[in-house]
């Protein structure tokens, strides 16, 4: 339909749908991003073990991790969550 129109819309499966990067739906996507999101939080940890402890409590808290997974964690359906679980 949007391709008459010379739009070329990505066809994604509605299990691994994402919306500004929380997914829409339930499952393994669910676990999946929650996995990243962890790593990279695990990540971001290390590195900041080498900076002062309140520059690096301002940076996790406003500017890194934390506002991407508190919004995640709002918008994706993460109740069913095996990721959380563990």
């Amino acid at each position: 339909m949007w391709e008459q129109y010379g739009y070329n819309f990505a066809k994604v499966a509605p299990a691994s749908a994402s919306l500004l990067g929380a997914p829409l739906r339930a499952g393994q996507a669910v676990d999946d991003a929650l996995t990243a999101k962890r790593q990279e939080l695990e990540k971001m940890v290390a590195r900041l073990a080498t900076v002062p402890s309140h520059p690096a409590l301002f940076l996790l808290r406003g500017v890194f991790s934390i506002p991407k997974l508190l919004y995640f964690l709002r918008t994706s359906p993460s109740s069913d969550s095996q990721e959380l679980a563990a």
